[in-house]
């Protein structure tokens, strides 16, 4: 409860605070989420976080490997598969969904695992290309797509199936050495690549490179997608807006940041304790 006051504390800070700010991007707090205890009870430390269709949250504990759901009013829901065997899967490191099904990918297992909405498993598909993917994203109709450092190169996988030839080969594109910290596709099926030097590279739907842009966030970790725009934070809640390069933030009782996900105009901020919605307000 008392670590709770402060949060609150905090935020109410951030939101007199940044009613002043000018010439930045203006986040509006429209919801805040304390853990429940039951989560602490479970010894559930959630890693990575997605919105679900109901506007609950599905998230990930890569530590062991098991993803639940967390309902706006504190109910926790287990993937039945952790339910029944604890070491079902081996590392967990993405959840999204598409319209039909929720997707997680197994790096170690080389894997990508389908629940339906209620969190039952369904099904998994083998990758079946020794790619272990580092970072994973999907697209609107559920089509996802891997990067690979083994071959240092974004591949798409649709319809339960590994498209051989790279969508992206970095080798090409850029060298052999390039690194990557995050990637996510728009609604407008726009992909974006976030690099270790904090720049952000542009590709249409076709993987054909359109621009790159300096972020110029110092230790940039997170590319989300909002509305038109992109956003690039890093783990201490310090952002950019790539269209305007107007900066942006968000409140310090969120930090470290461990995890973000966007929704139409609304960003989810995954914390030690807590979730955070924030409200593009334009």
């Amino acid at each position: 409860m008392k670590n709770h006051n402060r949060v609150c504390k905090s935020l109410l800070s951030f939101c007199f605070l940044s009613s002043f700010a000018l010439n930045q991007i203006n986040l509006q707090i429209s919801e805040f989420h304390p853990f429940p205890e039951k989560l602490s009870m479970l010894d559930l430390n959630p890693t990575s976080i997605c919105w679900s269709f109901d506007n609950s949250f599905l998230m990930i504990d890569n530590y062991k490997s098991i993803i639940f759901k967390l309902d706006k009013f504190g109910k926790i829901k287990i993937g039945n598969s952790a339910n029944h065997n604890q070491n079902y899967f081996k590392d967990l490191i993405w959840v999204g969904i598409s319209p039909i099904a929720v997707q997680l990918v197994d790096r170690l297992e080389n894997k990508v695992i389908f629940f339906d909405f209620g969190l039952n498993l369904v099904g998994q598909s083998d990758i079946n290309k020794s790619l272990y993917p580092e970072y994973v994203t999907n697209d609107p109709m559920g089509n996802v797509f891997f990067y690979s450092n083994a071959y240092n190169s974004i591949y798409s996988f649709d319809n339960k199936n590994l498209n051989e030839s790279p969508f992206i080969d970095l080798n090409l594109v850029f060298s052999n050495s390039f690194c990557v910290k995050d990637i996510k596709i728009n609604d407008n099926f726009e992909f974006g690549i976030l690099d270790c030097n904090n720049i952000v590279h542009f590709f249409n739907r076709n993987g054909e490179k359109i621009k790159s842009i300096n972020s110029v966030i110092k230790d940039s970790y997170f590319l989300v997608s909002l509305l038109d725009d992109w956003l690039v934070f890093n783990k201490d809640g310090k952002g950019i807006s790539i269209k305007s390069q107007k900066p942006v933030s968000t409140p310090k009782s969120c930090t470290p940041i461990l995890d973000m996900t966007s929704k139409n105009k609304s960003i989810a901020i995954l914390s030690k304790d807590h979730i955070l919605v924030m409200n593009f307000d334009n």
